[in-house]
Formats: structure tokens, sequence, C-alpha cells
């Protein structure tokens, strides 16, 4: 689509490397993602029709502008029919496919092999030197989801094809982001780590 070519490819271009950023300057990021969506999938009708009649043909009442006239419509719905993810879930996505890969393919092997799985529960990952960088991220996240990818399959096994994790792991964060009002964002709609 239109806004997958014009801007979720430019905010997933090395969004693994740059997504673990502050909320806050990720947070300016989802505003503007937000911008986007709503220019490009809004109801163009309603934005418009506030400024069809002329101020003076109104009554006064009707010429002073409230607060009602700058309400900006919700993108939450926008977001659910057209299933994009939010640059918090394209992260999430984002690392953990790469990790699934990394583990999968077993390449490169200096990010493997900077990588334990756990004897007591083969799909959970352990880093070696937790920082706050992709490798230790991308392994908290992928402890968190690798449930949704994959099952209880042992990690080390030939285990789904790279095609449907991609599809589980889409499904999943798109249900969650749709998850409690229908309207408003909450943090329960992201993913953390």
């Amino acid at each position: 689509s239109l806004y997958q070519t014009l801007f979720e490819s430019h905010l997933r271009y090395g969004i693994s490397v740059w997504g673990g950023i502050g909320n806050a300057k990720l947070e300016k990021l989802f505003v503007l993602q937000k911008r986007c969506v709503r220019m490009m999938f809004g109801d163009y009708e309603k934005f418009t029709d506030k400024f069809k009649t002329c101020a003076r043909t109104r009554p006064y009442e009707a010429q002073v502008l409230g607060p009602s006239f700058f309400e900006k419509e919700h993108t939450k719905p926008l977001f659910t029919k057209h299933k994009f993810l939010t640059v918090h879930n394209l992260y999430a996505y984002h690392c953990t496919l790469e990790m699934y890969k990394i583990i999968k393919l077993r390449t490169p092997i200096g990010i493997y092999s900077s990588v334990d799985i756990s004897k007591r529960k083969p799909t959970l990952l352990i880093a070696r030197n937790p920082t706050k960088f992709f490798m230790c991220k991308a392994v908290q996240l992928w402890n968190k989801l690798s449930k949704e990818i994959i099952g209880d399959a042992a990690v080390d096994l030939d285990f789904s094809a790279v095609g449907a994790a991609k599809s589980n792991l889409m499904k999943f964060l798109l249900q969650n982001q749709a998850k409690e009002d229908v309207d408003l964002w909450s943090s329960n709609n992201y993913t953390h780590i």
C-alpha cells in the first residue's frame, strides 16, 4: 500500500538497531506515525466538513471554535482496519524474527555463539553479556514472544518455517495491539521488554 511504500519502509529501515531507544524518543516517532496514518486513511469528509460553511453565515455562537473543532480522529481503528503495527510493535517484530533466524540458521556465528539455550526450558535463551543493546533486548523479546511463534518446540530443532513464524508473530502482535479500548491506545497494546 501507499503507506507501507512511503512511510513504513523508512520506519522499518534498521529498526532492530535504533528501535531500542528510550520511550520518550520512540513516542515522538509514534506521534509522527499516527499523523501519517490519519492523513492517509482518516475520514476526509468529516475533516473538510468543518470548513464548508463561511463563518459569516453561522450564528455567533457557532463561530467560536470550541475544543470539538480541534479534536483529532482516533488512529487505533485505522491501525486495526489496515493491519498496521505501531513503531513499538515493529521493533518487537523485527528483533524477534532476527533472533529466530539467528537461532534457526546459526548465523552469524558471532551472535549465535553469544547466546546460550537453557537446559531446563529449550525455548529460553540466555544472553552471556547482558547489555542495553540489540543482543540483550532481542533475547528478552525472544523469551517473551517465542511461545507465540513456535509453541513449546525446542529451539535447536528444525521447527516451523520462517513464513509461518512471521505470520504467527504478526497475528499475535496485531491481536495484542487491538486489545482493550477500541479508540484509545494503552501501554498494554505494545510489546515491552
